[in-house]
């Protein structure tokens, strides 16, 4: 029988009449070098399941990037189908939502900020930045205290490599952005600030998981191009919150 390298997905020829029944077999990819298990109820399959697992693993290779992004707009997607599919049934019972039952509607006029950065001075320079450009900034020097803040309903969070109590703050606040449900990390724009990576480059960004990269040596463009930034994200999602919208209303 044909299956599928767990590692690289490379088709393998396994012989399991060799096998004692209920035997598994321990098989190295020709392809990868890599060893993996391949299970007797693997060979049980009929052949359309056969087929059809085949044809889902022959399906294009995709980044961790770009499977954890699909989690999280998958999530997204799910959660307003539950809550479509809720209201419909509750209103098919005539029963009316209560106050407690019901989100309220975000104060547009309270726009959070997290500036995450041990330098007073550019943390300074970070709030002005933001405040101008209609946010409420809030700035910590340490990890702890930045931790919580991201509970908080945010639409911008600023993360530098690291904070006065830990050298990885930049990285461990960054996979916790990462890990949010799709429709929450969608709302916040992240920015990431380095002495080394050049501002905007999108494809370190991606990389980072954050949504900009700011360069310490353009602070004094840093309003504009966080700006930019923003305008290009909003551009870039307003196809896929233009279909989310199609699905609530279908």
């Amino acid at each position: 029988m044909n299956v599928c390298c767990q590692h690289c997905n490379a088709q393998v020829r396994v012989d399991m009449s060799k096998l004692a029944p209920g035997q598994a077999a321990r098989v190295t990819c020709p392809t990868c070098r890599q060893p993996f298990t391949v299970q007797p109820q693997a060979a049980e399959a009929p052949p359309s399941a056969q087929s059809a697992t085949s044809s889902a693993r022959e399906a294009p290779n995709l980044s961790a990037d770009d499977r954890a992004w699909l989690r999280r707009e998958m999530e997204a997607l799910r959660v307003e189908m539950e809550r479509r599919v809720t209201s419909q049934v509750l209103e098919a019972m005539g029963v009316r939502p209560t106050a407690a039952d019901t989100t309220p509607d975000e104060d547009e006029e309270v726009k959070a900020a997290l500036v995450c950065e041990p330098d007073p001075a550019f943390a300074q320079v970070l709030c002005e930045v933001l405040r101008d450009l209609g946010y409420q900034p809030m700035a910590f020097a340490d990890l702890a205290t930045a931790w919580r803040a991201l509970d908080r309903e945010l639409h911008v969070v600023v993360v530098t490599e690291g904070m006065t109590d830990d050298a990885a703050a930049g990285t461990k606040i960054l996979d916790r952005l990462s890990r949010m449900p799709g429709a929450k990390r969608r709302k916040i724009f992240v920015v990431h600030v380095s002495n080394e990576i050049r501002s905007h480059d999108g494809g370190l960004s991606f990389v980072l998981g954050a949504n900009m990269t700011l360069n310490r040596a353009d602070a004094a463009r840093a309003k504009d191009l966080i700006r930019k930034g923003i305008a290009e994200r909003d551009k870039l999602y307003r196809p896929f919150l233009r279909a989310l919208e199609a699905v609530q209303h279908a």
